[in-house]
């Protein structure tokens, strides 16, 4: 199941990741209904994610050495690696 945030979109399969989702906030994605337009992530907008949204998010972004960061570091490194 799809999941999005922010503009952030996840993949989740287990029952127990899809509440803790939602829980964060997530909304499940409707997949027959047309795709929610890309929404990119204002700098401002990163400091209210939490740590394991902005992981997921550089990982959407296929940034490399992000899963040791702490919150200011993957911060910093999705702001220097926004496209």
């Amino acid at each position: 199941m799809k999941l999005i945030k922010n503009g952030v979109t996840v993949e989740a399969t287990e029952a127990y990741d899809i509440a803790r989702f939602v829980a964060w906030g997530f909304k499940k994605v409707d997949e027959k209904a047309p795709a929610e337009p890309s929404v990119s992530v204002e700098t401002e907008d990163l400091a209210d994610l939490t740590v394991a949204e902005l992981k997921e998010l550089a990982k959407e972004r296929e940034l490399e050495g992000y899963s040791g960061l702490n919150k200011a570091e993957l911060v910093a490194l999705l702001e220097g690696g926004a496209e």
